[in-house]
């Protein structure tokens, strides 16, 4: 059955690019980009559309009810399938236009999209039946494209003869026509060099031997869509694994006079799939999901990456932090480096490695791991129907003991009593937790050899892969977990789902052990490492303190910027001692910053530790009616920070993400508040190294200051990021008084500048500093 694609506009993207807009009128669309179809369509009865990736007129086409219904169907007389390109509801995800792939589903099923490929995922039976028992997918939709893919069936008698045919191969394949027409092509486009001497060859010679297991494959000369590509998929013959139809799952009929091609020898694999588990991708921004049979291997961008840093052509890489401490596991086990060998290496943003080191060698497993791989294997379908009852019976039973997991340790979560500020909870992990840690490792072992044993669908032996992969990390997590004795272990609450988490209580030996020991030499830099040209404490944190002192070499450059010239440090005087829960204290500060508001116009962003004391503050100020437009930064949003740039003199209320790696040069950011020192608040991993300090005052002294004046540094630094950024940092914790313990330390912290605690200083410096009308009213 012929295939019409790819509906519709497919030639004429921006830029030629795949996956854009389709800027195509109306007119031009149906009268040169539909015609073509049309004529297939109403001359040779087209039996099936498969759709493009594009956009027109703000749609993706998989999701377009007016391409794939009203154009298509209803103008264009279309009565065949429509069929997706490949992972084509995917996108509808990938785009925001649905939030997760229930939705997509039900988006891409509404727009007359009949049929999923290359794996039923969005329409796969389970996540349809579950939507038409939550009343959001009308079953009359489901009938429709079910009902089109029968007749589909029917009419090429796939119902009786499932099985390939030998004359259906050689009517496609075996034409004399189109062979005759391939042959004439093929000449007419070879093109004969003659060596004129550029290779070194013997004019007597007559034979040359190539050696190598790719030396007689012609399935490596050709692409994804040629004649060997094709009998690959119809025979069963995969590179290296099954992709496509398994041998055992089908039978040539009239095979005497069927000779099928020999197999195929063994190609590439996906860029080191057999060396980096999904869990180690998904902490290098390479997706969890590769695997052999993945679509887009060719055009994969880890892959070409990863071929060239191997050319030895460049003299500098550069990477994230994860796949530097990903590389250095794989060196450290003895497997194949991921990085090409180097001589030195800059690390940039140092004071983030620890967060990244920590990441990539602790371990977590929380609920949502475990239960939609335990879905995925109830959705396979098995050849032999005993092995495949089996391996779904494990599977139930590793469901049961995440369930049992999670609902012991949310039974230990206190979250109304927790400062929301911490996301981290204390575990102890007890006699139950640690059975069912035992039974989920044991079992999801037993998963892991039987699945590998059992036959699954031959369009299925890639999510079979991507399970395995994915029972063998949650195996080895919890077997980690599981004896907890060296770790620091603590809960996240996710929603309804909980995380148990974990890092080494040995962190800065092992990083010690693993990469500042072996002799090649490194650079730390940052703006923010220091707590005062002070590196003592992420010295300690890394373990760089385990080094040869003469082996070590500091240095501070000062600010690039002139903040003596451009920079006035406010320190509110009179404030209460800091308590989020008191909304006296908050209306206080409330207070403080409509005063610095009215000083300097507008254009000021304002710190918080909590979200909470954020969205009380953010509620009175609304209620005070000031002519400044108010926005708020919450989790996982980012719009508010376009808007606030946007703004005449907005405010931006924000925590946790504006604290660094947020830029907004110019006078949109004149005034920036912070309304309590960030000190971290207590969880397990201080709890942990306060036990390695004599006294509460040396843990202070040693970590908890240190840490604070780095963040406090990170903040300050979103004010001037230009030489020519003017404007105001105001402090309104007690803590930070003249007199106070803190107050000299955050002066040699934070750059040189003048200070006032004379509000009227505030408004006389925005003055002087800013020419424009806005800044000037009064």
């Amino acid at each position: 059955m012929a295939t019409g694609k790819h509906f519709l506009g497919f030639g004429f993207s921006e830029g030629g690019l795949n996956m854009t807009s389709n800027p195509i009128p109306s007119r031009e669309l149906r009268e040169v980009y539909a015609k073509p179809f049309q004529a297939a369509i109403s001359q040779a009865d087209l039996g099936a559309i498969m759709n493009s990736y594009g956009v027109i007129d703000g749609q993706l086409i998989v999701g377009a009810k007016e391409i794939l219904i009203d154009l298509l169907r209803n103008e264009m007389g279309f009565e065949g399938i429509v069929v997706s390109d490949y992972m084509s509801i995917e996108h509808l995800i990938d785009r925001r236009v649905a939030p997760d792939m229930d939705a997509a589903a039900l988006y891409a099923l509404q727009a007359g999209l009949d049929l999923e490929c290359p794996v039923p995922n969005g329409y796969s039976t389970e996540r349809l039946v579950k939507a038409v028992d939550d009343g959001f997918l009308d079953e009359a939709l489901i009938d429709r494209s079910a009902l089109r893919v029968m007749e589909t069936k029917i009419r090429l008698d796939l119902p009786e003869n499932p099985k390939p045919r030998k004359t259906l191969f050689e009517s496609a394949y075996r034409n004399p026509m189109a062979l005759e027409h391939s042959l004439k092509a093929a000449r007419e486009a070879t093109v004969l060099l003659k060596n004129d001497g550029l290779l070194p060859l013997s004019k007597t010679l007559h034979r040359i031997a190539v050696i190598g297991p790719h030396a007689d494959s012609i399935r490596l000369l050709f692409g994804g869509y040629t004649f060997p590509a094709g009998m690959e998929m119809a025979l069963g013959r995969s590179m290296g694994e099954m992709a496509g139809m398994s041998q055992d799952f089908i039978t040539i009929q009239d095979d005497d006079d069927f000779t099928p091609m020999e197999p195929f020898p063994d190609s590439t694999v996906i860029a080191d799939a057999e060396q980096l588990t999904p869990y180690m991708k998904r902490r290098i921004n390479v997706t969890g999901r590769c695997d052999y049979n993945c679509a887009y291997r060719e055009k994969c961008r880890h892959r070409w990456h990863i071929k060239q840093m191997k050319s030895n052509t460049f003299d500098f890489q550069i990477c994230n932090h994860q796949l530097l401490l990903a590389d250095t596991f794989h060196r450290r086990d003895g497997h194949t480096p991921l990085i090409p060998h180097y001589q030195a290496v800059i690390i940039d943003e140092g004071h983030k490695f620890l967060a990244a080191a920590r990441q990539m060698y602790g371990v977590e497993l929380a609920g949502t791991d475990i239960l939609p791989v335990t879905e995925d294997i109830r959705g396979l379908s098995f050849k032999s129907n005993e092995g495949g009852a089996k391996v779904c019976r494990d599977a139930k039973k590793l469901c049961g003991q995440a369930k049992r997991l999670t609902k012991l340790l949310l039974t230990n979560v206190d979250m109304e009593g927790a400062d929301e500020a911490s996301d981290r909870i204390s575990v102890a992990l007890d006699a139950t937790a640690v059975r069912h840690l035992r039974n989920i490792r044991s079992i999801s072992a037993e998963l892991l050899t039987s699945l590998s044993e059992e036959q699954v669908a031959p369009r299925q032996t890639g999510r079979r892969a991507h399970i395995l992969w994915e029972l063998e990390g949650i195996g080895q997590r919890a077997g980690a977990l599981e004896k907890h004795g060296n770790l620091i272990c603590w809960q996240e609450k996710r929603g309804d789902d909980v995380a148990l988490c974990a890092i080494p209580n040995n962190l800065d030996e092992l990083l010690y052990q693993h990469f500042w020991s072996k002799g090649i030499p490194v650079v730390l830099t940052s703006g923010t490492l220091s707590a005062g040209d002070d590196f003592s404490h992420i010295k300690r944190a890394l373990g760089l303190h385990r080094l040869v002192p003469s082996y070590l070499m500091e240095t501070t450059q000062p600010s690039p910027f002139d903040h003596n010239a451009n920079t006035l440090l406010y320190i509110s005087k009179g404030m209460p001692f800091p308590d989020n829960r008191s909304r006296e204290y908050l209306a206080v500060i409330t207070d403080e910053i409509e005063r610095l508001l009215k000083a300097a116009h507008g254009h000021a962003a304002v710190l918080f530790t909590s979200y909470k004391a954020m969205d009380i503050v953010c509620e009175m100020l609304e209620g005070r009616n000031l002519p400044y437009p108010i926005f708020q930064l919450n989790r996982g949003k980012t719009a508010a920070i376009g808007q606030f740039r946007e703004s005449d003199g907005g405010v931006l209320l924000a925590s946790g993400a504006l604290w660094e790696g947020i830029n907004i040069p110019g006078d949109a950011l004149s005034l920036l508040v912070i309304v309590r020192l960030p000190f971290a608040v207590p969880d397990p991993v201080s709890e942990y190294e306060q036990t390695l300090y004599p006294s509460m005052a040396a843990f202070k002294d040693s970590v908890v200051v240190p840490d604070m004046l780095v963040k406090l540094k990170q903040g300050a630094g979103r004010l001037i990021r230009t030489e020519t950024d003017t404007g105001v940092i105001a402090i309104l914790d007690s803590r930070a008084q003249e007199g106070s313990q803190y107050h000299n330390r955050i002066l040699r912290a934070l750059p040189t500048c003048r200070v006032t605690t004379d509000i009227a200083g505030v408004r006389r410096f925005i003055r002087s500093k800013k020419k424009h009308a806005i800044f000037c009213e009064v």
